[in-house]
């Protein structure tokens, strides 16, 4: 998505006023260079029984700040749970999130505050499992931004 300079200036705004109520959002002035936001999709098929995973690939010198995501099932998994897992984030090493699961199940997480990837050049990655030959669709909706 292309953006133009007012809107570019409107983002840099908005993540100023952001900091003013949150705290600890990165301030990005206008006259520098925008942060890059990301919307990252990765669904599978039933029965693809491959992973679903989204990865914010390391990039030299500027850090990724994940700002939420939603992991969902499209049915009943074998043996009722699912374990996602998002790796290389600084508050720890592995976050596992394991849900019973029903039709439709969905895990909505937005941060209060984005979490940062434990240092710069750092991959976020986030993954669902294979689930099975005969295993539901599942998928990840990623956020995230770029410094």
């Amino acid at each position: 998505m292309d953006f133009h300079d007012s809107e570019l200036a409107a983002l840099a705004d908005l993540a100023h006023d952001l900091d003013a109520t949150m705290g600890g959002f990165p301030y990005v002035p206008p006259s520098s260079n925008p942060p890059d936001f990301v919307h990252q999709q990765n669904r599978q098929a039933a029965g693809a029984n491959t992973l679903a995973a989204s990865l914010l690939v390391a990039t030299p010198g500027r850090t990724w700040y994940l700002i939420g995501y939603i992991l969902w099932i499209g049915a009943a998994a074998a043996g009722g749970t699912v374990t996602a897992t998002i790796s290389g984030l600084s508050v720890t090493s592995n976050l596992d999130l394991t849900w019973g699961t029903t039709a439709g199940d969905r895990i909505v997480t937005m941060f209060g505050q984005p979490v940062p990837a434990s240092g710069p050049n750092i991959a976020i990655n986030t993954n669902i499992p294979a689930t099975g030959a005969a295993g539901p669709a599942c998928g990840i909706d990623v956020f995230a931004y770029l410094i």
